[in-house]
């Protein structure tokens, strides 16, 4: 991407061979109406000692994901568990459960517990 964030057919042949290089996958799915969806997968191995340390961190820790994406809320799930997290997908959008942290990204849901997810604030 350069500074303009158009891409160009020189960056995604680079970025496909790094991806390539580390035994990865670059996907470029375009329509016409919906626009250009970028997907890289690269597996990455972490080391035994630090996976153990991170095992634990949230260990006894219960979270309810109400994310609409799929995509965000499978990905924001298994960060989670690698934490040792308990996970509930509120698929439904009633579940009544009981749950210590609340991970969405609609702000007409945000309490006290809760962490929002927004890709348009400037950190």
């Amino acid at each position: 991407m350069d500074r303009f964030n158009h891409g160009s057919g020189l960056t995604f042949f680079l970025c496909n061979q790094l991806c390539n290089k580390l035994n990865g996958q670059l996907n470029i799915c375009s329509k016409v109406d919906i626009g250009t969806r970028h997907t890289i997968r690269i597996a990455i191995e972490m080391e035994k000692k630090a996976a153990e340390k991170q095992g634990k961190l949230l260990d006894g820790v219960t979270a309810l994901l109400d994310i609409t994406s799929k995509e965000v809320c499978g990905i924001v799930n298994e960060q989670l568990q690698a934490y040792s997290a308990d996970c509930l997908v509120d698929e439904d959008r009633q579940i009544n459960c009981d749950y210590d942290l609340l991970l969405t990204d609609n702000p007409q849901r945000t309490d006290d517990d809760t962490l929002l997810l927004a890709g348009d604030k400037m950190v």
